[in-house]
């Protein structure tokens, strides 16, 4: 994780330059500290002699901005933005590097590097060695095709943010961008996570799956579709709405039912990001494991009301039925 604020008080200009030309420098950084950490790991075991390619995350303390003050002018640039995850792909694989074979002559073209997002690479169309005449003279148009096999690949996720309920103006409809997570960033937030996002305002072009190209699409060749390339993510975890742990204060430890009133309402959410200890755990585990559970979460709900003991357990059940989530933290 590298602090724009610390490389700021150590070369003010460079964090401009990284600012303005985040992909210019990205992959500077990410060799030099792989650098760094070849030297510092000399007596590492043959085994072991490969290193992958170290992944640098930006922290920015600037303002996050709204989806809708984006401009044109903002692209490949660095920008920080807050909103709602509102869909998640699954895990898919990107070359890096391409290894290409030619069908004819079985000419190699190995270690071809692929620009990073969701650009992808544009195959040569003639083989090299026709050019020098001789037997690849006859290779045709459109030679080579990919070999699966001496490619680089890393992991990928496509993520759909979404701008936030309190910044839509009234009567219009949210607006969403794409995100582009790849390595480490893949399975950090799920769906409903509301999270702060640093990366590369990029383009791509609007895929066509069509074999013949209508003259409406000729004539937008030179429209492009926005998107992140993330370089960081922070999920917000505090306030309203936020995907915090809220502590057990309001767990009774000695009857173990729930707590009810303001009191315990206020003391629970007062340190609603707060983590739980060891202990705070181990009573939730056994309050699970107790065979009652349910009839004690139900009982505890709206004590001052008798009766309707069927209507307290949709209630808790409403309450604490669902899908498991996964909470992940960013390093």
């Amino acid at each position: 994780m590298v602090s724009l604020k610390d490389l700021g008080n150590f070369d003010s200009s460079l964090t401009q330059e990284l600012v303005n030309r985040p992909t210019d420098y990205i992959h500077v950084f990410e060799e030099a500290a792989t650098e760094v950490v070849e030297d510092l790991t000399k007596s590492r075991s043959e085994s072991e002699s490969i290193i992958d390619t170290c992944q640098i995350l930006i922290d920015w303390e600037a303002n996050s901005v709204s989806l809708r003050e984006i401009r044109s002018e903002q692209v490949s640039k660095l920008i920080k933005m807050s909103g709602i995850i509102i869909s998640a792909s699954g895990i898919r694989a990107k070359a890096v590097k391409l290894s290409l074979q030619c069908r004819s002559c079985r000419q190699f073209l190995p270690n071809l590097p692929v620009k990073p997002g969701l650009e992808g690479y544009t195959l040569p169309r003639n083989c090299p060695s026709s050019q020098m005449g001789g037997a690849g003279a006859r290779c045709p148009i459109d030679p080579f095709f990919i070999v699966p096999d001496k490619c680089l690949c890393v992991d990928y996720q496509i993520l759909k943010l979404q701008e936030t309920p309190e910044t839509v103006p009234h009567g219009e409809m949210p607006r969403h961008v794409q995100l582009y997570c790849d390595r480490y960033l893949c399975e950090q937030v799920v769906p409903g996570n509301r999270v702060t996002v640093v990366g590369v305002y990029t383009i791509k072009s609007i895929a066509s799956f069509k074999q013949k190209s209508s003259a409406q699409e000729r004539a937008n060749v030179g429209v492009r579709q926005p998107y992140v390339r993330v370089l960081g993510l922070l999920i917000d975890t505090e306030g309203p709405g936020r995907s915090g742990i809220v502590g057990t204060s309001a767990i009774s430890s000695e009857t173990g039912a729930f707590k009810s009133g303001a009191s315990s309402f206020n003391k629970s959410t007062s340190t609603g990001a707060s983590r739980l200890t060891e202990v705070e755990e181990d009573e939730l585990r056994s309050l699970a494991a107790s065979p009652d559970v349910f009839d004690r979460v139900a009982n505890s709900i709206a004590p001052s009301i008798y009766g309707s003991l069927d209507i307290k357990k949709a209630i808790a059940c409403l309450l604490f039925g669902g899908s498991r989530k996964r909470y992940s933290i960013v390093l």
